[in-house]
């Protein structure tokens, strides 16, 4: 009896709590349900996503994702897709209806240079109107497209007005890297080249791709040389024995590729291994002030440029001329009209297997290009139309709540020994986040003189593009001859509107970037 007594009142008692449980759920007000623009937007793509159809306790990624590539299409050009690309995407048409409607101030001279940039990959009446004269002109400056029999080709000025001006890595790519060492702050390295194909299809016949590929490569080249004045067969005969060259050049850079091994090296030394130019006319013309006894030479592989100077001496000038023009014609391709951007977009296109017809928009190739060539440009256009003090107030609670986390998993590790975890607690305590952007990001002036020498031309896209090669490779050279004046020139900040995860983090700066671009419907 008092058994049953007990599990009476036991069982009252659960009822009672059941019934407070149940009345306090009903008595809840439950939360408001978000209809702002950005939660409905944000909803729209998840249900977008989703496929209902099903079960999620069986398969829940398809569930919930199951519907995402069906509703995408693969843009012509590119070999993957994702959620990452999309967002880029939509930052750069974010960007490009500031550009297309905007005004901005005198004090904004880099952000007026990046809208007529803009404009003038846009103005495709005016392209088509200039034709191949442009490019015929920039030929003649050169020495002419059509070879003449028995006329004399001065290697190293052609060199030094294509790899030096336009930074052409046509026998040879020449670059400015940092030095690791206190007495050389630069140093100009030279490399093997990237050629016009990748090497496979260069080199290969073991496939009917490789084939495919290196048929419409050649189709290209014809095509390209008959626009610039050729004839016909012509051009044919011509443009073969040039792709014959670049595929022994492409045997020759994959044959030295694993025995590469980058070494220092003197002016007269670089002349005793590679004598088919004069290496010191070379770089003193690049630099007008004179090639710095400080800056050193960097070699990446001795065994190429030996096998170059090789190669040269067997090839007929003619052909090793034709074969620089033709990559800086390739290189300008894109600036021109259809008959030439069109089978360069096609090449590409293959080189990527890509399945597909779609086309990419004009504005969004514009935007593409306005982008690599001035991205800081663009980044301060986004970071000041898109910055948000809670959010960045938000992210960096989050990054702190890590870093915290961390370093109290550190102290638990018994693997570890004192020093390692004492270098990893301070490495960790003193890592720098940054969220949105840099602090120079809030002063223009930076900004106006890291592009002051780039002078866009609404009028001419080709020659807005020759300006800005021209830009490019000056200020790459002007490294050289700075010193520790240089700091205005290199290119070392984080372009706010990027999305690359190559951007978030990096180990020599000890520096944490998560950048505007990323903190954007679906990431944020």
């Amino acid at each position: 009896r008092a058994l049953l007594g007990l599990v009476a009142v036991l069982a009252i008692a659960f009822a009672g709590v059941l019934a407070a449980l149940v009345v306090n759920i009903k008595g809840k007000v439950p939360p408001p349900v978000c209809l702002t623009d950005v939660c409905v937007n944000d909803a729209r793509l998840m249900l977008n996503s989703m496929d209902p159809t099903v079960e999620p306790c069986q398969d829940f990624y398809a569930y919930a994702c199951g519907a995402w590539q069906p509703n995408e299409r693969l843009p012509g050009g590119t070999a993957s897709w994702n959620q990452r690309n999309i967002t880029w995407n939509g930052n750069l048409k974010f960007l490009r209806d500031i550009l297309e409607n905007a005004t901005f101030s005198a004090d904004q001279s880099s952000n007026t240079d990046a809208q007529t940039f803009y404009r003038a990959c846009m103005n495709q009446g005016r392209i088509a109107e200039q034709g191949a004269q442009p490019l015929r002109d920039l030929m003649d400056g050169l020495g002419g497209w059509i070879p003449t029999p028995n006329k004399t080709t001065n290697l190293t000025e052609l060199l030094t007005n294509t790899t030096l001006n336009f930074l052409l890595p046509a026998l040879f790519s020449a670059q400015v890297v940092q030095s690791g060492s206190k007495d050389k702050l630069f140093l100009e390295q030279l490399s093997p080249p990237e050629l016009g194909l990748p090497s496979e299809y260069l080199t290969s016949n073991a496939t009917q791709q490789a084939l495919k590929v290196r048929a419409m490569y050649l189709h290209y080249m014809v095509r390209s040389a008959v626009l610039l004045g050729q004839s016909l067969g012509d051009a044919q005969q011509h443009m073969q024995k040039v792709l014959s060259f670049e595929s022994t050049l492409a045997t020759i850079v994959a044959r030295t590729r694993d025995s590469a091994e980058p070494s220092e090296v003197t002016l007269d030394r670089l002349q005793a291994i590679a004598p088919f130019i004069n290496w010191q006319a070379y770089l003193h013309n690049g630099i007008p002030s004179g090639f710095p006894q400080s800056a050193g030479l960097l070699v990446s592989s001795t065994a190429y440029f030996g096998n170059l100077t090789t190669l040269l001496n067997h090839t007929d000038a003619t052909v090793v001329s034709g074969y620089v023009l033709w990559r800086l014609v390739q290189a300008m391709s894109p600036a021109m009209d259809d008959s030439f951007s069109t089978p360069h977009r096609l090449l590409q296109d293959a080189v990527v297997n890509a399945q597909t017809n779609y086309s990419a928009a004009r504005w969004e190739f514009c935007m593409e290009k306005t982008n690599w060539a001035m991205p800081y440009a663009l980044g301060d256009i986004f970071f000041f139309a898109t910055r948000n003090e809670q959010t960045t107030d938000d992210v960096k609670e989050v990054i702190n709540n890590v870093r915290v986390s961390f370093q109290n998993t550190l102290t638990t590790l018994t693997w570890m020994d004192n020093k390692t975890r004492d270098d990893a607690q301070n490495e960790a305590s003193e890592m720098k986040p940054l969220v949105g952007a840099e602090n120079k990001f809030s002063d223009p002036g930076w900004i106006n003189s890291f592009y002051a020498q780039i002078t866009p031309d609404e009028s001419s896209f080709f020659d807005t593009m020759v300006n800005y090669y021209k830009y490019l490779a000056k200020r790459s050279l002007e490294q050289l001859s700075l010193g520790l004046n240089t700091k205005k020139f290199a290119a070392t900040s984080y372009p706010p509107q990027e999305v690359d995860s190559r951007y978030l983090y990096t180990d020599n700066r000890n520096k944490l970037f998560v950048p505007m671009g990323i903190l954007q419907p679906p990431f944020y």
